[in-house]
């Protein structure tokens, strides 16, 4: 996770996949990830 919150995946342009079953957490994973990247001055789509 701490790989993923410097951004670096955005700066080489790459995709991240989040599986799991229902209510292990990953809208809020993509939530944490896209305010930090807000955070870093990137644009984010939900």
């Amino acid at each position: 996770m701490r790989e993923l919150l410097n951004g670096h995946y955005i700066s080489h342009r790459k995709n991240i996949l989040i599986t799991g079953p229902t209510g292990s957490g990953k809208t809020w994973i993509a939530n944490v990830l896209g305010e930090q990247a807000c955070r870093q001055k990137n644009n984010v789509q939900y």
